[in-house]
């Protein structure tokens, strides 16, 4: 997935006015305001009394501590807009939201909905916010920038409880975009049980002036340059929250579109408990696709328990993948994920060219994958490759992968160019129709394989393994010193004995991940025990079922790898 520069020049400030009133004392009392639709600009703001428009509250002095409330079940039209002068503080925060039953609606026509810029401490929530959809508009649902130059990192912002439609760049854009490239984004900011559909760049967007903003961040400045030295955005939450529909910009050819969940830029950030589906549709960018939920040049971010599921890419080998950790990603995990019937890749691990940060120290565990691949030629549910600096200190470990997509070749495991040291162990690999279990086209002696377990439905074994093709586990064993650890043979080719596989089930709910009755080891598998030691990691405590994991083994093989 090519990260590169904007293509558009969206001016940064087209949408965002800031606000010319001046912050009241310190000592003054924090007040609650209404909106109403039978309310007037000239009121008090009180719930008797309240104001009419979004413009009323835009002139208002706020403080730190007051709250804002629209009248739910109404529709105001107009973007709402906060500076420097109107931020809260983490203590006392601004707080934007509904009152009565239901949520207020925020139609911002051509525009965003809220823009916040150069501003924090600021709590949104319950709030339904609609643009004028794909072909009109040009703004975010909520758009919160930093772009001071040489500023500090501003700190705390809460999303919750929204939904974001209809706009045509983000649904949810939060990030650093000083037009020097100094990386200073925001800390401390939670996006939770939330909606964003039906916009064309993303769903959901964390990044900063070298993520590759993909015009929908409005950006210019340094592009893929190589290291930088820091991380625009810091301890970044998304959880519980939904994203589809957000199909992409067929008219856009410089990068990708239609994207679910990216975190890029950032250093410390966890998505959770989310899900990605039918994004990217019309995305045509050639080299360089959408993925349903991914990370990019940024260090410590764990993807965990989400669903990603019939993304798509308008091109057919152009990603449209479930999950990915692209350029210039360190010290991240995905763990405990369930991708299922997407275009592109089930679970992606990726470095470009000029990726602002070395790719490595990652790992991919517990996680299962199911019929991805549906649209790429010789593509792979699980792929590990490179167009530039190597992919490298790669752990890959307890996975289940069954590759349905005989028609396009896709294999289970598919490893590139420009990989380096990593491990791929207890790992099950189910292909069907005769495609490889394993695809490696280049020698790698930095691969090393060990406890998996390979079978082909249909067909018999094919392990296409740096140039040469191998028909049975014990062949390819010998030959390349694969599936041995200290002196003893592992890896198993036999049937998986799971309760089921490729019923293309779709759980919806990714708090019930763990009730999916597919890919669960029967008690009278081998694969229960006899797979590779794994010493010296850190596995977490438990598998994709919500198992404890045995301590210090003996040590299962697949994604059902915990105790009974």
């Amino acid at each position: 997935m090519r990260i590169m520069g904007s293509g558009r020049n969206w001016d940064t400030r087209v949408l965002v006015t800031l606000l010319t009133g001046t912050l009241l004392c310190g000592n003054a009392a924090a007040k609650n305001f209404y909106v109403a639709a039978a309310g007037t600009d000239n009121a008090a703001g009180s719930q008797a009394a309240p104001w009419a428009s979004i413009a009323r509250v835009n002139r208002a002095q706020l403080v730190p501590g007051d709250h804002v409330y629209f009248e739910a079940g109404a529709t105001f039209s107009g973007t709402l807009t906060f500076g420097p002068h109107h931020a809260g503080t983490p203590q006392s925060p601004l707080v934007i939201g509904s009152y009565g039953s239901g949520r207020a609606t925020i139609d911002a026509g051509n525009s965003s909905g809220i823009a916040i810029t150069d501003a924090a401490g600021i709590s949104i929530e319950n709030l339904r916010l609609i643009g004028s959809g794909r072909r009109r508009n040009q703004g975010s649902g909520i758009r919160a920038v930093n772009d001071v130059h040489q500023g500090p990192h501003l700190s705390f912002l809460r999303i919750n409880r929204v939904e974001v439609s209809g706009f045509g760049l983000a649904g949810i854009f939060v990030g650093g975009l000083a037009t020097d490239g100094t990386q200073d984004g925001f800390d401390d900011v939670r996006i939770e049980n939330s909606d964003a559909h039906d916009n064309v760049y993303y769903g959901v967007l964390v990044g900063g002036p070298w993520d590759d903003d993909h015009s929908a961040t409005v950006t210019s400045g340094p592009q893929d340059s190589g290291p930088r030295p820091g991380y625009s955005n810091r301890n970044i939450y998304i959880g519980h929250t939904r994203v589809w529909n957000n199909l992409g910009d067929p008219d856009y050819h410089l990068n990708h579109s239609g994207n679910g969940i990216l975190v890029a830029d950032t250093d410390g950030a966890m998505v959770e408990f989310s899900s990605a589906w039918e994004n990217g549709k019309l995305d045509t960018k050639s080299e360089g696709g959408p993925a349903g939920i991914w990370a990019a040049g940024s260090n410590h971010v764990i993807i965990q328990s989400c669903e990603s599921h019939h993304n798509h890419t308008g091109q057919s080998n152009a990603d449209g993948d479930g999950f990915d950790l692209d350029g210039g990603v360190t010290n991240s995990i995905l763990q405990y994920n369930y991708s299922h019937d997407n275009d592109g890749f089930g679970f992606l691990v990726y470095n470009y060219k000029g990726a602002p940060h070395v790719h490595g120290g990652n790992i991919v565990r517990f996680n299962i994958s199911e019929n991805d691949g549906g649209r790429q030629m010789n593509g792979g549910s699980l792929a590990i490759f490179s167009d530039g600096d190597d992919v490298s200190d790669l752990e890959v470990y307890n996975n289940t992968i069954y590759s349905n997509k005989a028609a396009k070749n896709t294999t289970p495991l598919l490893i590139g160019n420009h990989v380096g040291k990593m491990n791929i162990r207890n790992n099950i690999f189910i292909a069907n129709g005769g495609v490889p279990v394993i695809s490696q086209g280049v020698p790698n002696s930095q691969a090393q394989l060990a406890g998996n377990a390979y079978w082909s439905i249909g067909a018999s074994l094919r392990i296409d393994w740096g140039g040469t093709t191998f028909t049975t586990l014990s062949s390819f064993r010998i030959a390349t010193g694969q599936e041995q650890q200290n002196g003893k043979a592992f890896g198993f080719e036999e049937p998986p004995q799971l309760s089921g596989m490729a019923q293309g089930i779709t759980i919806g709910n990714p708090d019930k991940l763990s009730s999916l009755q597919e890919y669960r080891l029967l008690p009278s598998s081998q694969f229960l025990v006899g797979g590779a030691v794994l010493t010296g990691l850190n596995m977490g405590t438990r598998d994709f079922f919500g198992n404890p994991l045995r301590k210090g083994g003996p040590f299962p093989i697949g994604a059902d790898a915990g105790t009974r």
